[in-house]
């Protein structure tokens, strides 16, 4: 049986071929959209195997590779006293992978049984204390601010949901222990370890700075390119993989003093990312796989 998104990757990457072939360097184009194809097809092998295991298993072993990458990221964190940004295995991806495993790993923790409440407690603990070692702010708010929805979603259906282990009483136990004991904690360790957590503090301080670098200046000038790329050919973009090179399509830039900071990277929006090197052609193939992904959990939700 066809995998339900088999069709709009299809659709992707056939997108991103032609915009390829009209970008800037095609040697780069290609190289780019075989990563990703490589990724997507073992992202569909992963759904096809998926029949065999159930979902709770899948989201349970995201969870602790998570936690495992977590430890890794860990070791060289807390080796330079909390100076060092450390991303372990995963240095373009974790502090995404953990973003999305904090709210999973909370929602485990609230939902599980008595007997595996304290394993996932001590998870989610791993999982942030890696996320402050990648010093990711916008991943560290994200991860917060999905956890707290979980846990409001949670004191909110374990009203009118029947379970047994744990039982409802339980669920809401755990929501106001986690917030009287993680808050209490928290405050602890930054007073205690504050050379730890000092240069993820002073990243966050650095957000709204006046210089360039670390600060909002800096992706403003990002966007800034990305919607010169889309502009340039509203249409393909300047092909994919081509916006990391975007200084010698707008020789400019070389003269940018905020750009020079965040030369090669990538424009840290996705959307506006896939505009400026797929233009509108590759940007509809991905917005039409997002809405198809968000219909699929829509419909697991309800059921």
């Amino acid at each position: 049986k066809r995998q339900p998104l088999f069709g709009y990757f299809v659709a992707l990457f056939a997108a991103m071929f032609v915009c390829g072939m009209f970008g800037h360097n095609v040697l780069i184009s290609v190289r780019s959209t075989a990563r990703i194809a490589a990724l997507a097809v073992t992202l569909l092998a992963l759904l096809r195997l998926g029949r065999y295991f159930s979902l709770n298993d899948l989201v349970r072993l995201y969870f602790w590779v998570a936690v495992a990458n977590g430890l890794v990221a860990l070791v060289p964190f807390f080796a330079s006293g909390g100076q060092m940004r450390s991303f372990g295995f995963a240095p373009a991806l974790l502090d995404d992978l953990l973003a999305l495993a904090l709210p999973i790993g909370s929602s485990l923790f609230l939902w599980g049984r008595r007997k595996h409440a304290l394993a996932y407690a001590g998870g989610c603990l791993i999982v942030f204390g890696a996320l402050a070692a990648t010093q990711s702010r916008a991943a560290i708010i994200m991860a917060l601010l999905f956890s707290a929805v979980v846990f409001i979603v949670s004191w909110r259906r374990s009203v009118t949901l029947a379970s047994s282990d744990p039982a409802p009483r339980d669920i809401r136990r755990r929501v106001l222990l986690t917030m009287l004991c993680g808050g209490s904690a928290l405050i602890v360790l930054v007073a205690v370890f504050s050379g730890f957590f000092e240069t993820l503090l002073w990243r966050f301080e650095r957000l709204f700075s006046a210089t360039p670098r670390d600060t909002i200046l800096a992706r403003f000038a990002l966007w800034k390119y990305a919607w010169l790329s889309f502009l340039s050919n509203p249409i393909t973009g300047i092909g994919p993989g081509n916006f990391r090179y975007v200084q010698q399509i707008f020789h400019q830039a070389t003269l940018d003093p905020i750009y020079f900071y965040v030369r090669g990277y990538s424009a840290h929006n996705l959307t506006i990312h896939y505009l400026a090197e797929t233009g509108i052609l590759g940007t509809s193939a991905l917005i039409a796989l997002f809405v198809r992904q968000f219909s699929l959990a829509r419909r697991g939700w309800r059921k």
